[in-house]
């Protein structure tokens, strides 16, 4: 199912995946929680970063709709396309929040509804029905402050942070967390 995803997403928005850790880097030179890590010993992963840099140098995401339109050219910061041992199909959203205030629900509800085109899209073209299980939402922050109760550290049954749809980990330049793709999904 992967293939056909891959098939249809531009190559220039896919990130490096490869290895059983690997980093995904926020590019704002502003930004505290400067990276997201993972961990992925056995399934397959695509990783994509929407709002990257245009080659044309127009950095806007969704070009297509309009400025000025409050909270519509929003995004999460990758979307992650994950295969697990076991052949079932996941997505997961990750955001990488520093200690700005405010929330990211907009930017995980925006990436939501875009895999939702994504699915749908391939679906079209390929004339089968893509099963994913529910959306995994995956946060990463620099403000331990931010950080929620329910954090993965908290979790001791696998069978637990499975049914889980929501983690939290911690990331700054000199601690950080991992995120085990096995583990969560």
């Amino acid at each position: 199912m992967l293939d056909h995803i891959q098939q249809i997403l531009n190559p220039y928005f896919a990130e490096n995946c490869k290895g059983t850790i690997f980093d995904l880097r926020e590019d704002a030179p502003e930004a505290l929680c400067e990276f997201a890590r993972f961990r992925n010993d056995t399934g397959r992963v695509l990783v994509y970063k929407f709002d990257k840099a245009q080659k044309s140098g127009d950095n806007t995401i969704f070009p297509f709709f309009a400025n000025g339109v409050s909270d519509l050219k929003k995004m999460c910061d990758f979307i992650l396309f994950y295969e697990n041992k076991n052949r079932k199909n996941f997505v997961l959203l990750c955001n990488l929040k520093s200690n700005a205030k405010g929330t990211d629900s907009k930017q995980m509800e925006a990436a939501a509804v875009f895999v939702d085109f994504i699915l749908k899209t391939a679906e079209r073209l390929y004339g089968n029905a893509i099963v994913f299980e529910p959306k995994k939402y995956v946060h990463f922050s620099s403000n331990k402050n931010r950080m929620q109760k329910n954090t993965v550290n908290t979790r001791r049954n696998s069978d637990n942070l499975k049914k889980q749809t929501e983690f939290w980990f911690y990331s700054t330049r000199t601690q950080f967390e991992t995120c085990n793709l096995e583990q969560i999904c």
